[in-house]
């Protein structure tokens, strides 16, 4: 089963990916994530449409890792780890008060391998 919904992501200095997501998703990532925390996920930069004369092709660098997924619980993990993706979208700070953090689910990823791509450049 393909899950599609809108997530953000962030790197934080400890190299685990943090993806999140509204907190009315938890209950399917959970159903999925207690059976197997298994995960794969993929992240883009620089992409590119490049075409020619007869035909098209996608310029792109791209990291695709495998590793197991777990939930935030507490508040002290869960605001720090928002508040550093929070941070690579602002420049201000941001207070997320406790009722934001309660709607909002916050998924680490512990990376256990990871390989990358690079498409016309």
């Amino acid at each position: 089963m393909n899950i599609k919904t809108s997530m953000s992501f962030w790197l934080r200095s400890d190299k685990m990916p943090y993806i999140f997501s509204a907190y009315r998703f938890y209950t399917v990532f959970n159903s999925f994530l207690h059976k197997n925390s298994n995960v794969c996920f993929k992240m883009d930069i620089d992409q590119e449409l490049v075409c020619s004369d007869d035909s098209c092709t996608m310029r792109y660098r791209s990291v695709i890792g495998m590793g197991k997924a777990s939930f935030l619980e507490e508040s002290v993990e869960k605001r720090k780890a928002l508040d550093t993706i929070m941070r690579h979208y602002s420049k201000e700070p941001r207070a997320n008060p406790e009722a934001a953090l309660k709607r909002t689910t916050i998924i680490k990823v512990k990376i256990e391998a990871v390989t990358g791509k690079v498409s016309g450049y």
